[in-house]
């Protein structure tokens, strides 16, 4: 499949001050109406034009002629006069107001030094603002701040009462205010980029375009827009104030470019029936809702907001504990982006006080069924959150003898004694004296003297004698990463001594 390389425009001049993101007029640098096509000896394309230079440009197109049929009559009087030479002045001025008006009063030079490159050199500078003195020290100010419109984010609004008399445009999608621009867009009709950025873009074969009022510079216009959205016909929700970023300039599509001053908040996306039900039982404020609908889509700004609420270096806050059964119904979804990294967190609830254990256990069946998926980096944090859960002794040994995977095998081996259960002992003495590697047997060791701290296993004691743990930290620090495993092994060996 060809692909057509994106073209990259170059621009020299002595000043350059460009404004706010979007196109603008390539003469004066404000914001352009429409393109004109222009041709240079290296390079024809369309060029962006403001309203000014754009007529000024359509004049220079006719005015060749003029001064051309002028040439012609004063040249018909030279017949009479035969040394006089006032046609040569209107000739030469028709020439070169030919390649203005084939420029389209482009005051530069165009080089294309390749195929997909684009060099525009000025004389003079290319700005929509008058160069600053280079002696001149202006202390920075920042932008003054929006000015809000009223309106309450993720409230339902009827477009009838908000428009009232004011002017509805594109098919009702926006309406014109005396002081603002309002948009009802179709949630169907725009795609979400990330929170803060969205694209419009009306369904194939609608007949609207961009109404130029969204870009025309006036004080409206740079107010932005208060941005309402809706799904399948229900009411209107203000998602917040947007401005407009980029539209087109051709004419030939419709579509906004829209950013958002905060965080898209609602409509958002829907999420799966089970995590559905669990946000009805957890009945969140409207917030935080949002966030959490956010997260169970994989957006991956909200989930490191939340994920920052729920463990900082390595410490689970209590925050888990009413999340955890809407977090674990979006485990059990097995599309989350980052399951990896909220298995870890339940991990790390092992060392937790007791009520977020008790709360990190309740996923027992959804650990179990991560330790059957065919990803190890799933299965390896899964293997440590059973540390939580109690009774799990029986499937973790079935599940452990049908691992063969050494870093799963080895974290299952440390969750075993950590249990405590006498029943895993026989299977411990058994990995010690037939692991496939020395790290797995090792490993054992430590959880055979865990399972019995009373009692050490001659046998596992031996076998750490004959082979020094020091030769596997290394190893060990890679499986278990954030420090998840109860499992000591300074604490083991200092025991032994």
């Amino acid at each position: 499949m060809d692909v057509t390389p994106p073209l990259i425009l170059q621009f020299r001049a002595p000043h350059l001050s460009f404004p706010p993101p979007g196109p603008f007029c390539l003469v004066c640098g404000h914001r352009p109406t429409y393109p004109r096509r222009v041709r240079f000896p290296a390079a024809e394309f369309n060029a962006t034009l403001c309203g000014r230079h754009l007529r000024r440009a359509q004049m220079l197109r006719g005015l060749p002629f003029l001064l051309a049929a002028l040439a012609v009559g004063l040249a018909c009087v030279t017949i009479l006069f035969p040394f006089n030479l006032l046609a040569v002045v209107p000739a030469a001025a028709a020439l070169g107001l030919r390649g203005m008006a084939r420029r389209g009063g482009l005051p530069c030079t165009v080089e294309a030094p390749d195929g997909s490159t684009l060099a525009f050199h000025y004389a003079s500078p290319l700005t929509s603002q008058p160069a600053p003195e280079s002696s001149d020290y202006h202390s920075y100010r920042p932008p003054p701040p929006p000015v809000p419109f009223g309106y309450v984010t993720a409230k339902s609004y009827s477009r009838a009462e908000i428009v009232g008399s004011g002017k509805l445009i594109a098919g009702d999608r926006f309406a014109l205010l005396p002081d603002r621009l309002l948009s009802f867009l179709e949630f169907s009709e725009v795609a979400i980029q990330s929170r803060e950025s969205l694209l419009w873009k009306p369904r194939a074969g609608t007949a609207v375009l961009v109404p130029p009022e969204l870009h025309d510079g006036s004080e409206r216009a740079r107010r932005g827009l208060a941005l309402f959205l809706r799904k399948e016909q229900g009411a209107f929700v203000y998602a917040g104030r947007a401005e407009v970023s980029n539209w087109p300039v051709d004419g030939s599509d419709c579509w906004l470019q829209l950013s958002l001053d905060e965080p898209l908040r609602s409509p958002i996306p829907q999420v799966a029936p089970s995590v559905e039900q669990a946000l009805r039982e957890l009945a969140p404020d409207a917030d935080l809702e949002a966030r959490l609908r956010w997260v169970a889509a994989g957006d991956d700004q909200a989930w490191d907001e939340l994920s920052e609420e729920l463990q900082h270096q390595g410490e689970v806050s209590g925050k888990l504990v009413p999340l955890a059964p809407l977090l674990l119904s979006i485990l059990r979804e097995g599309t989350f982006a980052h399951a990896a990294d909220l298995l870890w967190i339940f991990a790390l609830a092992a060392k937790s006080p007791a009520y977020i254990r008790q709360a990190a256990s309740q996923g027992v069946q959804t650990y179990d069924a991560l330790l059957a998926s065919e990803d190890e980096d799933l299965r390896l944090p899964a293997a440590f959150c059973l540390q939580s859960c109690a009774g799990v002794a029986d499937l973790l040994r079935l599940r452990t003898a049908s691992e063969t995977h050494e870093d799963v095998r080895a974290a299952m081996l440390a969750v075993l004694g950590v249990s405590r259960d006498p029943s895993n002992l026989p299977f411990l003495l058994n990995e010690i004296r037939s692991g496939e590697t020395p790290l797995l047997r090792a490993v054992a060791a430590l959880a055979a003297l865990e399972a019995a701290p009373t009692t050490p296993l001659a046998e596992a004691a031996q076998y750490l004698q004959e082979n020094p743990w020091s030769q596997f930290e290394n190893l060990w620090e890679s499986i278990d990463p954030a420090g998840a495993a109860l499992l000591n092994p300074e604490e083991l060996l200092a025991r032994l001594s």
